[in-house]
Order: C-alpha cells, then structure tokens, then sequence
C-alpha cells in the first residue's frame, strides 16, 4: 500500500524543514545528507507513514527502465541539438531513452499523468519543457528523478545559460565596433516558456544600451514569428526608419538568417550598411559566416543526460544550479558602421 493517500513528499520535506531533493535522498539511502538532516526526515517519515512511490523500489531492485526526454518541438535545430546530445549520453546505457513530444500544454498535462501513474520511467529529461507548480509537485510526488534543460527550475536540477547576459555580449559587440543605432528582432511574448529566452535576450539588449550610455528607442524593437516573411516584413520596417539602425541583433540565429536575406534582397550589404548578430550558433549559421552567440546546444543535452544518469544511479548530485558558458563568435556579418 501507498500510505494515507493524501500523504506527499511535499509534506515530508515542509515538517521536516528540507527540500524534496533531500527527502528523496533519504528514501534512496543516500551518503550525501548529514546524520542530523536523516534523522529529522526519517522522524517526518515514520509521522506521516510515508510510502515512497514504485519508482525507487524498481530501480533499487535492479531493475533497468526507461529514461525519458521530453521536448516541445522536433523540428527547430536548437532543441534537435540538445536532444542529440543527450542519446550520445543515454544510448548504451542500462536505461533506454525515450523521447516524448509535449507540444501543447493538454499534452503535458496528460504526460504528468502518465508517468506519475506509472512509475515506468527511471528519470525525466525535460528540455525546454516549462512546468506548473502542480506539475512539479506530482513528478516529486512520484519520486522520479528530473533534470530540466534550457529552463531553470526552483524544484529541480537545472541546465541553463544566462540569456540576459547573453543579449549584453551580443549588444556590447556591436558598441564596440562602434554602432550606437541597434535594433533587436525577436520573438513574440506569448508569456510560455518557448518565448522567455528571447524576453531575455531582448532585457540583455536593453542593459548593454543602458551599460553604455545608450538610450533605447522602441521602434528599434520588433517581435515576431521567425518565418522569412514575418522577418523580411520587420527588417523592412528597420530599414525605412529614418535614421536607420546601422546594426540588429536577434534572439535566434533563424531571425538572423532570415534578416540576412532580406537586407541582401533589398540591396542593403552587410556588414557595410547593416551588421548582424545571432544568438545560438547552429549549423546554417556557420555556413552562412553568421557572427553570433554560442549557446552549448549539444553539450547541454550531454551535460543534462549525465546529471539524469548520477541522480538515477546514486541518488544525489550536490548543486541544483549548473549554468554553462556562453561565447561570442565573430564572423563575417558584423563591422563597423560606414560613415
């Protein structure tokens, strides 16, 4: 039996004044809680009559299981990238990976129930997934190990960029080879998480403006879907002002690419009359001699993956916070203006 039914890990942790990660330790034997911290948990254990779910109890019976990575999208590059680092990781592992595509929030909501239902799968890689506080709750009800990537979770152990900080070196480039007139393209606010790097990126615009004296005109800022029409159509918007940025920076490489091409096609040459910067550094990007921001796509999956794998095998790894570096990479699409 599980216990009394409204008994949760959630409530394990607040009596005994820890987080879940440490009442899962404690449940999994772990060496890594002092001799104090287990005994108080142990305490709220036996007061609840707490009953961890079957997840742990398959894995410490040896059992080989599932690991699940869950995404939003399989077609954007970003996320492929990831995703392709994480089956370098897990393939040829005891646990077979699984990938689950969550593109809407019905669909995540039928994934939480799945799997805190089933117990089947052994841990949960969430890369770029955003979940509710109820969604978090049951998964560390179930006791199932998560590791979020791209998005930094309170209740879980996360791998993150700073993308605020990223949208300062980007702009900080620009000003340096002296550009004062930047735009920024992004994406539209739509307030999920698929939008909030670039709600970052564009707060990191706004600092590196802010950091030089710069003062940010909001016409320079335009949002939209990253589709060759919707970032022709915004360019061409940039383009008319009078006077007309000199440099833009966008919160994707596929906006960059896509403004690229639309400044080639109206005769605007780059970087003479227009610089560009990216932020993300795929493939086409560097074909394209794209100047841009690079985030550690791959390697977050690889690093996400590894963190999954100690925290199914031996319960534990000490910080929750892991942020990876990001790194400017100056190509052909960015100089100094032409006076």
């Amino acid at each position: 039996t599980n216990g009394p039914p409204m008994v949760k890990i959630i409530d394990v942790a607040k009596l005994a004044n820890v987080g879940v990660a440490t009442v899962s330790r404690v449940i999994n034997d772990s060496a890594r809680v002092s001799p104090e911290t287990r005994a108080r948990v142990q305490a709220a254990i036996k007061e609840f009559g707490y009953r961890p779910s079957g997840a742990a109890r398959a894995l410490s019976s040896g059992r080989t299981s599932a690991v699940c990575v869950v995404v939003t999208s399989l077609t954007r590059q970003p996320v492929f990238e990831r995703v392709r680092g994480a089956l370098d990781v897990l393939t040829g592992t005891e646990f077979d990976p699984v990938v689950a595509r969550v593109a809407t929030p019905e669909e995540r909501d039928r994934f939480v129930e799945l799997r805190t239902l089933t117990d089947r799968a052994a841990g949960i890689l969430l890369i770029g997934v955003e979940l509710n506080p109820e969604h978090v709750e049951r998964l560390a009800d179930a006791n199932v190990p998560v590791v979020a990537v791209d998005v930094r979770s309170p209740a879980f152990h996360s791998v993150f960029v700073d993308n605020v900080e990223g949208g300062r070196i980007a702009t900080r480039h620009l000003i340096e080879l002296g550009h004062e007139r930047i735009a920024f393209i992004g994406d539209q606010e739509t307030g999920h998480a698929e939008s909030r790097p670039s709600s970052d990126r564009h707060i990191g615009y706004r600092a590196g403006l802010d950091d030089h004296g710069l003062s940010y005109h909001p016409e320079h800022t335009k949002l939209g879907l990253r589709t060759p029409e919707v970032t022709a159509s915004m360019t061409n918007e940039l383009l008319n002002l009078a006077p007309r940025p000199t440099a833009v920076f966008t919160a994707s490489d596929q906006h960059a690419l896509n403004v690229l091409q639309a400044a080639r096609s109206q005769g605007v040459r780059v970087p003479e009359d227009l610089s560009i910067v990216g932020f993300q550094d795929v493939e086409a990007a560097r074909h394209a001699g794209l100047t841009t921001v690079k985030e550690p796509l791959f390697d977050s999956g690889t690093y996400g993956a590894r963190l999954l794998l100690s925290l199914v095998r031996d319960g534990d790894v000490p910080e929750l916070d892991h942020e990876l570096a990001l790194e400017l990479i100056v190509r052909k699409t960015t100089g100094p203006p032409v006076a």
